[in-house]
């Protein structure tokens, strides 16, 4: 009977361990998720408070995605993403603090940004927010294939 009462009392106390550190796991993931979520409701409300600039490109503006980066990971997609048919680029970003952070907001809409003779006006202006509030034109492009790129962190 007592050895039978023992193993309960192991049992027990196993299973309360295991609760107890699932309990922790899940309130870990919890605060993660939060923070990410946070963090793109920043994003999304700074790209939300440019959409006037964005529409000095063009019309019918719409927000249409905002992404978290910093200085140095922009700068250095900035500088590369066009390689190899384009080399020796130097971002304005270069001169910045690299853990400076960037939010890139993408707009939809209809904007009038030089593009080849015979094509569509762009679809898509990318525009980045620096830390400070000031907002530089990063680029223009067509849905399908700017609203692809991103830099990576």
């Amino acid at each position: 009977m007592l050895g039978t009462l023992a193993n309960w009392g192991r049992r027990s106390l196993r299973s309360i361990l295991v609760i107890l550190v699932l309990a922790a796991s899940a309130i870990v993931v919890a605060s993660t998720s939060l923070a990410e979520l946070t963090d793109q409701a920043r994003g999304d409300a700074t790209c939300r408070s440019v959409l006037d600039k964005a529409s000095e490109y063009g019309s019918s503006v719409e927000f249409f995605r905002a992404q978290q980066s910093t200085a140095g990971a922009v700068a250095r997609w900035q500088e590369e993403r066009h390689a190899p048919e384009v080399t020796g680029l130097v971002s304005p970003l270069r001169g910045r603090d690299p853990g400076e952070s960037v939010t890139i907001c993408l707009f939809s809409g209809s904007f009038v940004t030089p593009h080849p003779p015979g094509l569509p006006d762009h679809d898509m202006l990318r525009l980045l927010v620096l830390a400070d509030g000031s907002v530089v034109l990063d680029s223009a492009g067509y849905r399908g294939v700017i609203d692809r790129e991103a830099p990576a962190e």
